[in-house]
């Protein structure tokens, strides 16, 4: 069939562009149309794929959030992502609701596939890291594709004392500007956040636009005290 070959094409290109070992994908999301016809030609790509390259049997658990929400239309695939990326940070594997007896048409005794019928840690071998895939396909035959991995984990920085930083903000206008410096200011006096990981989330990843403001402090109320200096300027 040609959207089976299609969808088997974009997920070995996918695994290609990733850089992975297709057996250490222990999950795969499905589109899961909830169909006759429509999932066993989605399991038989998916299938294909792993068989052209391991012979093993049972190691991939899939699953569809469809049987939690409902089909969901244009927002199907970001909502596997998020469902995805829920059980990589709970190190959990959600069953497939209202499951009670597999497609005829599916072979899962023969597949490198099997059902997550039930709720199950998301175990992973001592020597790899949790591996996923995300599939989905729209009404115009478009195939997605997309592999995700566990967030790596991360060292817990140590505060150093009365080191300067410096904490930026850009906008396009000045209304735009005063907001986010109302936010920072609403915000320091909640969180808990260190001052060098706040001034690097504020300056990495963000635009440079025409009204800007940069701030040098030591520590958390230096920034609260000059963000609120700056809110009785005239921007």
């Amino acid at each position: 069939m040609l959207g089976n070959w299609a969808q088997t094409d974009v997920i070995i290109k996918a695994w290609k562009q990733a850089k992975i070992d297709p057996e250490k994908i222990t999950y795969i999301e499905t589109h899961g149309t909830g169909t006759v016809v429509g999932d066993p030609i989605e399991v038989k790509g998916i299938e294909d794929a792993f068989q052209s390259c391991t012979e093993k049997k049972q190691f991939c658990g899939i699953g569809t959030v469809k049987t939690n929400i409902g089909h969901t239309i244009g927002a199907s695939g970001i909502a596997s992502l998020i469902k995805v990326a829920l059980c990589l940070k709970n190190k959990k594997l959600t069953a497939t609701l209202n499951f009670k007896e597999p497609n005829t048409y599916i072979n899962f005794s023969k597949s490198p596939l099997y059902l997550v019928d039930k709720c199950t840690n998301w175990e992973n071998n001592s020597d790899s890291i949790r591996l996923a895939g995300i599939n989905s396909f729209g009404f115009n035959g478009t195939n997605c594709h997309i592999v995700i991995e566990q967030a790596p984990n991360v060292n817990i920085t140590v505060e150093v004392k009365n080191k300067p930083y410096i904490f930026t903000l850009s906008a396009k206008n000045n209304n735009v500007l005063e907001s986010y410096v109302n936010n920072y200011v609403s915000y320091l006096n909640e969180t808990k956040e260190l001052l060098q990981d706040i001034s690097y989330t504020a300056s990495t990843g963000r635009g440079h636009y025409n009204f800007r403001i940069s701030i040098i402090a030591i520590n958390n109320e230096m920034l609260k005290e000059k963000l609120l200096l700056i809110k009785k300027m005239d921007l």
